[in-house]
């Protein structure tokens, strides 16, 4: 049995491993050939023009917070030269040491099955087939060594990034601006005048819901306009001059709470208006009603806090808009008292999103009643107000929600002294 493996096997082995080796060179030789044809068929630069923001632009060219980087980035080919082996020795060396690490492999697998049949005697064949691969990566690291560098050319892309230009936002806060509405389909940013940028989200949902913004803030170029929106007390981030749309009528987005449902104070009408309005603004309220109305100070005299009980019907309890006013600002900073004001400057404070608290009637029918609403929006002559007496039961005949005409509200609001409380 040694002597058919000493005189067929091995020598059969090493002749496929010949073999191998003539065959992958004459195969390498062919694809570098292929490859110096194809680098000699020069193609011309690819010119791509993108906007990039990039953190280090703003280091590397001392720019302003203001200020943002337009670039280009130029991908173009050029040729290179440079030194290596000759690609045939490189080949036969890397073909060697796949075959010695396949011959090392095949000798580990033995021997863990020479011990399992409790054959110690090691295996002389599979350790003289390492031994000839090894000698053979040798032999061809040692040519490599002294063979000299080639020199060779190819083609390699290279992107190059251009400053174009840079343009400075002058960018300032809003206020006292009228309601807009957003177009679809366009993006919300973080900070669209500066580095790095990041895209907040987009326009598509808030035109779905028709959802009204307030513009507080502007950055302006020599071309380009961006708006800082916000609604309900959340600001939403920059979106561009061309998502905004003018608004033609004025519903400002608030919760409604009734006076009477879950809990019932039928003399608080004053305290749920104020309640409503703050949420128009994004107040989120940590206490619950009762406790809102209970912490409203108690005085004989209105322009101090509440005259009476407002839990119970009928005890004529009121407070007047500069105590109303003082208390709300415990919560919104922006609660101003208003006296003997004008119909035009409500719809204005309307028309820029500014709920107002007001003494009217019931229903806005007649002068009879004395109460409490919130104004909440205006369209073509109309004004429309939030009633907080109002249960759930009764919204079929009396909506909580509903609108009166200027010429008639003009008349109740005046018949009870103009009287207001706005939350900007």
């Amino acid at each position: 049995m040694k002597h058919y493996f000493t005189h067929w096997i091995v020598p059969t082995l090493i002749l496929m491993t010949v073999l191998s080796t003539l065959l992958l060179s004459t195969i390498s030789d062919k694809q570098s050939t292929s490859a110096i044809a194809s680098y000699n068929n020069f193609i011309a630069p690819k010119i791509r023009i993108t906007r990039q923001y990039d953190p280090k632009d703003a280091n590397r060219f001392h720019l302003n917070p203001d200020q943002y980087i337009k670039t280009r980035y130029v991908t173009y080919r050029r040729r290179v030269t440079y030194r290596t082996k000759p690609d045939q020795l490189t080949t036969k060396l890397h073909m060697a040491k796949n075959i010695l690490n396949q011959v090392r492999d095949r000798k580990r697998a033995s021997d863990r099955a020479r011990i399992t049949t409790n054959r110690l005697l090691p295996n002389k064949a599979m350790l003289n087939e390492v031994q000839t691969a090894q000698r053979q990566v040798k032999r061809l690291q040692n040519k490599i060594a002294h063979t000299p560098d080639v020199y060779r050319k190819r083609v390699v892309k290279a992107r190059h990034k251009v400053v174009v230009s840079d343009i400075t936002y002058q960018v300032k806060p809003i206020a006292n601006h009228k309601i807009v509405y957003l177009h679809p389909n366009y993006p919300i940013w973080y900070h669209p005048y500066r580095p790095h940028v990041g895209l907040a989200s987009t326009t598509n949902l808030l035109a779905k819901d028709n959802q009204a913004m307030n513009i507080i803030g502007k950055a302006q170029a020599k071309n380009h306009t961006f708006y800082e929106v916000k609604s309900g007390g959340y600001t939403y981030g920059w979106v561009p001059k061309q998502a905004v749309k003018v608004a033609h009528s004025y519903q400002i987005p608030f919760h409604y709470y009734s006076q009477m449902k879950p809990l019932k104070a039928p003399d608080a009408c004053e305290a749920v208006s104020l309640w409503m309005a703050l949420s128009s603004k994004g107040y989120d309220p940590r206490i619950s009603m009762r406790d809102f109305i209970n912490r409203i100070p108690r005085s004989k005299d209105p322009n101090k806090g509440y005259t009476a009980n407002p839990y119970h019907y009928g005890d004529d309890a009121s407070i007047y808009p500069k105590a109303l006013a003082k208390y709300g600002r415990r919560y919104d900073p922006h609660v101003y008292a208003m006296k003997d004001v004008s119909l035009p400057h409500l719809v204005k404070e309307i028309e820029e999103g500014n709920p107002v608290v007001y003494e009217g009637s019931y229903r806005m029918e007649n002068i009879d009643s004395e109460h409490v609403l919130v104004l909440v929006g205006y369209s073509n002559g109309d004004l429309e107000f939030a009633d907080p007496f109002c249960r759930k039961s009764d919204e079929i005949n009396n909506k909580p929600i509903s609108w009166v005409s200027l010429k008639k509200f003009a008349h109740l609001f005046h018949q009870r002294g103009a009287r207001a409380v706005v939350i900007k």
